[in-house]
């Protein structure tokens, strides 16, 4: 048993690298319902895959996403959707940088 908590992907073909940063780079707001959850576990799903000869989406929250990812990649997905956030530890996969800075001190509003 590991107590590693961020799993790495399986190993992603350069093609499947590809296609998840032209997704990334092309992808607006999640089609993801807030209140949907992983098909794995209880967690808030963050990732959606939906695969040739499925009606419906497969969801995963961020740790099964990055366990499955190479599998669902391998199987051509017809399309999906992922958070950029969570992919910050696949090999070869740019993730945009977040802007969290806010005004004021920090402790207040102001």
């Amino acid at each position: 048993m590991s107590t590693n908590t961020m799993t790495a992907p399986n190993t992603l073909t350069a093609d499947a690298v590809e296609s998840i940063k032209k997704v990334i780079q092309e992808q607006k707001k999640s089609p993801v319902d807030p209140m949907g959850l992983c098909d794995r576990c209880s967690k808030n799903a963050k990732s959606q895959f939906l695969l040739p000869g499925h009606e419906t989406p497969l969801l995963f929250c961020a740790h099964h996403m990055r366990a499955h990812l190479g599998g669902l990649m391998a199987a051509g997905p017809v399309s999906f959707w992922v958070a950029a956030e969570d992919l910050w530890t696949v090999r070869g996969v740019e993730v945009p940088a977040q802007n969290h800075r806010r005004s004021g001190d920090g402790l207040t509003d102001a």
